[in-house]
């Protein structure tokens, strides 16, 4: 309720600053740049807000009309991109990126941010296509003269994630492992605080079997201020180790912890239904893949899921020595 009044508190004041900004054009300054740059900014913020209280519509309205009147604002791109993405059209996404790279280009006032790439780049491996996700990262590397650390840990990602697929071929594993390693030490090496970096160093020690020096660096993450996507896949990769050693409880914890942060994440409710089963938590594991059922009616895997679950629970019910029906 307090984070509900404080986003609402925010969303007035830019509101307010921008009816500021407005109201000064009018009065004949519209040529001023600093109030320009000013009355975009404020509008970006608007946006955001709009974003978190999940008006997309109004949020991408704002930013559409940003662009429109400073085709080379990055940001108003990106956040466009980041929209399509959460919705799940990654084709838009991807063209809204391209759309700022173009714009950047045609303004010989900006020089064209890494970022971009790197964003891309992030897209592209989410849907599997690695090799042109790499290609991204490289050029943004040689934008920033090999010192864009997001770059170095989106390549570090790739040769993390090509070793999960010679899990057969110990050899290839290997190489691949060591490639991402050397990257992600890379990344500390200029910033030993990057808890991107810490966390992909934690993933490739719990592929050597590494498991308690792992888990140690994702509780230094989980605690830290950082990116929340970093700590969710800290609490989500924790939680699945502690699976692995049958700790069940612990792990519904760190599940938990992130279901609270990320409630709309689907990937996130069926590891913790999953882990609630596996505790025999039925009746939990029932009532959340009911909700996610309802959320997805046509979706096959919950509907197993569910029935295996109510299975599970009659099983149970039928073995008590004493049953009450309600």
């Amino acid at each position: 309720m307090m984070q509900e009044n404080k986003d609402a508190d925010a969303l007035k004041n830019f509101e307010e600053a921008l009816a500021n900004c407005e109201k000064l054009v009018a009065e004949g300054n519209s040529e001023d740049k600093r109030l320009k740059a000013l009355r975009i900014s404020v509008r970006f913020n608007l946006a955001c807000c709009h974003d978190k209280a999940r008006r997309i519509g109004e949020a991408s309205e704002i930013l559409k009309s940003i662009i429109k009147e400073e085709p080379s604002y990055t940001d108003a791109y990106m956040r466009l991109a980041y929209l399509a993405q959460r919705r799940g059209d990654i084709k838009r996404a991807i063209e809204y990126i391209e759309q700022g790279k173009v714009n950047h280009l045609k303004d010989t006032n900006h020089s064209l941010p890494t970022k971009l790439y790197c964003m891309k780049g992030r897209l592209l491996t989410d849907v599997g296509n690695l090799h042109e996700a790499y290609k991204e990262y490289q050029k943004a590397l040689e934008l920033s003269n090999k010192r864009d650390s997001y770059a170095r840990v989106g390549i570090a990602n790739i040769h993390y994630l090509t070793s999960t697929f010679h899990r057969n071929n110990i050899e290839a594993q290997e190489a691949e492992l060591r490639k991402s390693m050397q990257q992600y030490f890379s990344v500390l090496e200029l910033d030993e605080m990057n808890t991107a970096g810490c966390l992909g160093v934690a993933n490739v020690l719990s592929e050597y079997g590494k498991v308690t020096e792992a888990k140690e660096i994702f509780k230094v993450i989980e605690t830290s201020e950082t990116d929340p996507t970093i700590v969710k896949h800290a609490l989500l990769n924790h939680a699945h180790l502690l699976m692995n050693d049958e700790n069940n409880e612990y792990a519904i914890n760190l599940y938990q912890a992130a279901h609270e942060k990320f409630p709309e994440d689907v990937t996130i409710t069926l590891y913790l239904a999953k882990a609630h089963f596996k505790r025999k938590n039925y009746a939990e594991c029932q009532e959340m893949t009911t909700r996610l059922l309802m959320q997805h009616p046509n979706d096959f895997r919950l509907k197993f899921n569910l029935a295996l679950c109510l299975y599970n629970r009659a099983n149970e019910i039928f073995s008590l020595t004493i049953r009450r029906v309600k």
